[in-house]
């Protein structure tokens, strides 16, 4: 049971990412006509926000205060950049952590408009 839960979370949390690729390409190639902007409120609604309330609750051990994992993520880089590991709690450390593997080194590279996402 635990185990599905977790496949399924996993699952999820694949498919937000690649849709979320698909979005900043179409507004690379495309601008941001309205038929991408309905893609872009599709993919908050169904994808962003249970993957924030459901995935990053449990990843990050925090409930969610943002509505969208993007903006949890900056929460998280304004809180806790520029202060050493040893001045951060574990689970402070943790969250800069998960901050720095899903922005740093995967949305902000599909950012191609700014390069810097979150």
């Amino acid at each position: 049971m635990i185990l599905d839960i977790l496949f399924w979370m996993l699952i999820w949390f694949v498919v937000c990412f690649l849709y979320y690729i698909l979005i900043m390409e179409l507004h690379y190639f495309f601008g941001k006509p309205t038929w991408v902007k309905v893609l872009a409120g599709i993919f908050l609604a169904v994808f962003d926000f249970p993957v924030n309330v459901f995935v990053m609750t449990i990843v990050c051990l925090e409930l969610p205060k943002e509505w969208t994992v993007t903006a949890r993520l900056k929460r998280y880089h304004h809180k806790y950049s520029g202060f050493p590991p040893s001045q951060l709690t574990r689970l402070e450390w943790w969250r800069s952590r998960v901050r720095w593997y899903i922005c740093d080194r995967h949305l902000d590279k599909y950012d191609t408009i700014t390069g810097d996402h979150c």
